[in-house]
């Protein structure tokens, strides 16, 4: 029984990294802090919630990471247009 409840409140605290696609970027980024892709992705919720700052510094940070990532040359060209 009590391990079902750690189990259950586990999932509800893990559930709530989920609540946005900001959020699931973030936590991501906070786990995998050197992986280009998750910058890049948490870039790109960043620029659809209309946050150009903070969308240009995760595709910086994804090309800082890896200097030939296409994609996040390209959302980063665009954000700068």
């Amino acid at each position: 029984m009590a391990l079902a409840f750690v189990l259950a409140t586990l999932t509800v605290m893990r559930n709530q990294d989920y609540r946005s696609e900001i959020t699931l970027w973030e936590s991501t980024a906070v786990l995998s802090p050197e992986k280009p892709r998750v910058h890049n992705n948490l870039g790109f919720a960043y620029e659809l919630a209309g946050r150009q700052t903070e969308a240009r510094q995760g595709y910086t940070t994804a090309l800082r990471q890896d200097p030939d990532y296409r994609k996040a040359r390209a959302n980063l060209a665009r954000v700068d247009e």
